[in-house]
């Protein structure tokens, strides 16, 4: 199996579907998931990635692990929130004054 087949067949049975009923939900095939799912079929059309975010009611988080999974690339965590102010400002030429390093640490 592929990392995307485990995460495809896991959010499957999480769901409680057979692969049939999942097949109906999403118009694909019962064979092309069986493919998917095996690993046979590597790399998915993005069109079948939506189709089965969709037919697994995928919350956002999931979409972006499960899509990432699907073409071989690991997802992005968020950026930090930005802070403003003196503090933020402190906190940014912390990070870019060596001195100003030594001194927070």
């Amino acid at each position: 199996m592929t990392v995307f087949g485990d995460q495809l067949r896991n959010h499957r049975l999480r769901a409680a579907l057979t692969q049939e009923e999942l097949a109906e939900r999403t118009g694909l095939s019962v064979r092309a998931l069986g493919k998917l799912e095996s690993g046979e079929t590597s790399r998915p059309r993005p069109t079948t990635v939506r189709l089965l975010t969709d037919g697994l009611g995928l919350a956002e988080p999931e979409r972006v692990s499960f899509t990432a999974a699907a073409f071989g690339v690991r997802p992005l965590r968020p950026a930090p929130p930005r802070r403003s102010g003196l503090l933020g400002r402190f906190l940014a030429a912390a990070r870019s004054d060596p001195d100003a390093r030594e001194a927070t640490a």
